[in-house]
């Protein structure tokens, strides 16, 4: 939660965001748990200055599945690091030549995602399955 504080500043910055579908299928804490946190990513994606786009498990196996990373940017565009999740321990690379590959697996990732209205009406259509 304490990481989520940077989405309030008077400047916030984008945040777009593939997320697997199986993030709203699967239970963990329990269904009122489930129902809170699907209910916070619906009104987090309602903001102007977020995208979350859900990548449905009609897509099969996909190049996001080796695990989950954040690519950094700034507003000028300009790609300079990323952070690599794998088992629990994390990794920030700033060699570009990594950061550019990482930026053309989110962006394979991201064609065969859900639109971001799309997503936002299956989310809260999942909010539904919860509570």
């Amino acid at each position: 939660m304490d990481r989520q504080t940077i989405l309030n500043r008077t400047n916030p910055p984008m945040l777009w965001a593939v997320l697997d579908e199986g993030i709203l299928l699967r239970p963990v804490g329990g269904s009122g748990v489930m129902a809170a946190q699907i209910q916070h990513l619906a009104e987090v994606g309602e903001r102007p200055d977020v995208a979350i786009q859900i990548l449905p498990i009609e897509a099969r196996a996909t190049t996001g599945l080796s695990g989950g990373f954040a690519i950094a940017q700034t507003r000028r565009g300009v790609i300079n690091t990323a952070y690599i999740d794998s088992a629990g321990t994390g990794q920030v690379i700033d060699r570009p030549d990594e950061v550019a590959a990482l930026a053309l697996r989110y962006e394979t990732i991201r064609v065969e995602a859900l639109s971001q209205r799309e997503s936002l009406k299956l989310i809260k259509e999942t909010i539904k399955q919860w509570t």
